[in-house]
């Protein structure tokens, strides 16, 4: 019998980095009970434009704590768009929800 082990403490997230209106911000590592969080959020989405928008505000604010109001609520729409849909990406947010659907989905 071989003996295995698992040093958790050695896994450590990569550092991903936002850079808006010259400056640089680190992303949080997202933990168990955030990625549970943005999940609750996701599903509050109504398609309505000021509930989805503080939601992805929260999102935003959970992954960058560092960026501030000003800078957040200064960013273009698009980028605005683009921030959300990456920061879904890189915790894999978007997997779970797609897996969550039940439905196969093409890779991207």
């Amino acid at each position: 019998m071989s003996n295995t082990f698992l040093d958790l403490d050695e896994v450590k997230a990569p550092e991903i980095t936002l850079k808006v209106h010259g400056k640089t911000h680190v992303m949080s590592p997202m933990t168990v009970e955030g990625f549970i969080d943005n999940l609750k959020l996701a599903q509050e989405a109504t398609g309505g434009i000021a509930n989805d928008t503080e939601i992805a505000k929260k999102v935003i604010r959970r992954a960058f704590p560092t960026l501030e109001d000003k800078d957040l609520l200064g960013m273009e729409l698009p980028q605005l768009h683009r921030l959300v849909e990456f920061i879904s990406e890189v915790n894999g947010q978007k997997k779970a929800e797609q897996a969550t659907d039940g439905v196969p989905q093409p890779a991207a």
